[in-house]
């Protein structure tokens, strides 16, 4: 629940901007170009980032706190699967014949392409909706390779 409200609260908010820019702009306005006018401020990138960012991470927080924790079996299966390092204790020494991959070669090629996947897809996507085919299509490719190679580390 937490990643499910910090991900709708930044989509909500980012949605939001772009409305009160609208608005304000009427037939004028333009898709990511015109920005939003609140309290006489003309909120640019960084300005709406001072916003959307605590705002978010309110809501997540609360969210966390509010919500049940997941079952023990629900983590155990994870730390299974992924052999995580980090703060694992408790599930770690309900598990000590699971042993924890740490920081392999394979581990930083399956990074590597899970960042691939993940900015080519959303910098390729925005590059098309802005009309920049050429780019979008360079960036998609890129995302494709990138979750071949994650993929593909995930099931070795």
């Amino acid at each position: 629940w937490s990643e499910i409200s910090a991900l709708a609260t930044s989509v909500a908010i980012a949605i939001g901007f772009e409305v009160v820019a609208a608005v304000q702009a009427g037939p004028a306005y333009k898709l990511f170009a015109t920005a939003p006018h609140i309290a006489g401020v003309a909120l640019q990138t960084h300005h709406k980032a001072l916003i959307l960012v605590p705002l978010t991470i309110l809501v997540w927080v609360t969210v966390t706190l509010m919500t049940r924790p997941a079952d023990v079996e629900r983590l155990r299966a994870f730390y299974s699967r992924v052999r995580p390092g980090g703060a694992w204790g408790p599930i770690a020494r309900l598990m000590p014949d699971v042993r924890q991959d740490g920081l392999s070669r394979g581990a930083l090629v399956g990074w590597a392409g899970g960042v691939a996947l993940v900015y080519g897809l959303t910098f390729g996507i925005g590059k098309l909706v802005l009309g920049a085919w050429a780019a979008g299509s360079l960036l998609l490719s890129i995302a494709l390779v990138g979750g071949l190679v994650a993929s593909r580390v995930m099931r070795d």
